[in-house]
């Protein structure tokens, strides 16, 4: 009776070889080299959108196009105009 939980709890618990080798790889393939930097915050889109605002000369009128900007300045590198 106890080698029979023995045999059991090495079947489910202990990987074979190529059952290791197939979760290594896995894990290796699902991580990407190129992974994007996480999304700037609302807060953040926010206050730049609000700095291009007051840059413009407080020009009304322009709020999107104002957000996009923002958000195209934080996403890719913060081109200041």
């Amino acid at each position: 009776m106890p080698s029979r939980s023995v045999a059991s709890s090495r079947s489910t618990t202990t990987p074979t070889t190529s059952t290791a080798r197939v979760r290594k790889s896995t894990v290796v393939s699902t991580r990407s080299p190129l992974a994007s930097p996480p999304s700037p915050t609302h807060e953040a889109i926010a206050l730049r959108a609000h700095d291009l605002y007051v840059q413009s000369g407080f020009q009304g009128g322009r709020e999107l196009e104002f957000w996009l900007e923002a958000e195209r300045q934080l996403k890719g590198g913060m081109q200041l105009s």
